[in-house]
């Protein structure tokens, strides 16, 4: 193998793994949106929630089953999520906007 074809497959080569190392970049970067998007909807949540103006418009049952929830996301986001999947972070964001959106 002549020298020149050894340093096209390697020039080749290192094209290949930029690529590969760019895509999972960007799918890294659409996973932490995807965390950031949740954490902003649950503090938006439990501020509505906190907020005495809106609480009164809330039935108390409902109230508290939607800060149940509020939390149970709060927990599971400090407590390992960190290597939870972007359609994990959609999953839980639909979940709690199912619980949410009626009440609000």
């Amino acid at each position: 193998m002549s020298l020149n074809r050894m340093q096209s497959g390697m020039i080749n080569h290192l094209i290949r793994e930029n690529e590969e190392y760019e895509n999972e970049e960007g799918i890294e970067a659409e996973r932490q949106q995807a965390k950031n998007q949740l954490e902003d909807y649950v503090n938006k949540l439990r501020t509505s929630v906190d907020d005495p103006t809106m609480s009164k418009k809330m039935d108390a049952g409902d109230k508290a089953k939607l800060y149940t929830q509020i939390v149970d996301v709060i927990a599971w986001l400090n407590g390992g999520s960190e290597l939870a999947s972007l359609e994990t972070y959609a999953q839980k964001k639909q979940e709690l906007a199912d619980v949410a959106e009626p009440m609000i």
